[in-house]
């Protein structure tokens, strides 16, 4: 049996890499087995026209924890996914799911996934639409004005393009 790579309290087992399909785990640093496969399926289904193959699986989302300088992140971050319906992710979750644990992470003390400076949060799949409509209606609102969101991070730059009172009709879904 081959010692395993070591970096920092990171674990990296050649054996367990070795048996990933190369292509997705090489070239795609956030793949996670089986959830990355399924989520390509899903928006090929869509593509295609296809909206009752879609198969309803959680999102998964890598959360920056720290900083590069090691300093934690803006807890303003943290609390903003956990409002979005996010919690840490585990091992028992990924199973949960028929995922496989992610060929570049390791289980922290606490049982988060962990890689580099980001953990792995899971929202449900049912919360994940319901976040995605809301995103639908900030694109439809604010489309106008030249500005396209989409997903967490683009939500806040639209927050700062628009006027609070643009923002207070769409979060109330007044028009």
């Amino acid at each position: 049996m081959s010692k395993p790579f070591m970096v920092g309290d990171a674990t990296f087992d050649a054996e367990r890499l070795d048996s990933i399909d190369w292509i997705d785990a090489h070239s795609d640093r956030s793949y996670v087995p089986g959830y990355s496969e399924a989520r390509r399926d899903n928006e090929k289904a869509i593509a295609e026209g296809r909206p009752q193959d879609v198969k309803k699986i959680p999102r998964l989302q890598w959360v920056r924890t720290s900083r590069p300088d090691g300093r934690d992140v803006d807890m303003r971050d943290m609390l903003e996914y956990a409002r979005l319906g996010y919690e840490m992710c585990t091992e028992e979750d990924l199973e949960e799911h028929g995922f496989k644990f992610p060929p570049t992470a390791y289980s922290a003390a606490d049982g988060t996934i962990r890689r580099e400076d980001t953990a792995l949060a899971i929202c449900s799949w049912e919360r994940a639409q319901k976040n995605e409509r809301h995103q639908q209606s900030i694109n439809e609102r604010f489309h106008g004005q030249g500005v396209v969101a989409s997903g967490f991070e683009s939500e806040h730059r639209t927050r700062r393009q628009g006027t609070l009172d643009d923002m207070m009709d769409v979060l109330t879904n007044e028009k």
